[in-house]
């Protein structure tokens, strides 16, 4: 559960929340369009690059893993 800080929400945040929410879920597609779109926003790549690569593990695409490890 979150809490409420009575901090503003980050819109990043909450979009990486939802991404990091599909990807658990198993919603593949939506989470890689999600989490690509953070890293094209200029966001911070580190945890969509890492969620990109397990994901890509988990379909057997190394190559693609290996690139997001990489930029991550």
């Amino acid at each position: 559960p979150q809490v409420d800080d009575g901090k503003p929400k980050d819109e990043r945040t909450e979009r990486f929340a939802k991404a990091a929410d599909l990807a658990q879920s198993r919603k593949t597609a939506e989470a890689i369009r999600e989490l690509e779109a953070l890293i094209g926003d200029d966001a911070d790549g580190f945890a969509p690059r890492i969620i990109l690569a397990r994901l890509a593990v988990d379909a057997k695409d190394y190559p693609k893993a290996l690139k997001h490890l990489e930029k991550a």
